[in-house]
């Protein structure tokens, strides 16, 4: 399964923010273990999927970003479900969020 998942809004400064530190790193970055699923793409389900969204991560938000299958946040934020993608990129622990 992916290591990163972020759901994502094409025009959202946040979710621009966080699939350029996706994008712009290669050790966060392949195919195989990271998804951007833009949410304006599917429609109506889209706005279905960000309702379960905020019934998992008590955030309504964008980005949702998941690592390992655990919510983490959005970009610079993440209360309640953690501290966000930015945090955990400059603490170095989202490297080693992903080994897990």
């Amino acid at each position: 399964s992916n290591k990163i998942v972020v759901y994502s809004f094409d025009d959202c400064p946040w979710c621009v923010a966080t699939k350029d530190l996706l994008y712009d790193n290669e050790a966060y970055y392949d195919p195989s273990w990271t998804t951007v699923i833009e949410l304006e793409d599917c429609g109506l389900v889209g706005k279905h999927i960000r309702a379960e969204l905020c019934k998992m991560t008590g955030r309504t938000s964008m980005p949702c970003i998941f690592v390992g299958g655990r919510p983490i946040g959005g970009f610079t934020d993440g209360d309640p479900c953690g501290p966000g993608i930015k945090k955990l990129h400059d603490s170095g622990e989202l490297i080693e969020l992903m080994k897990i």
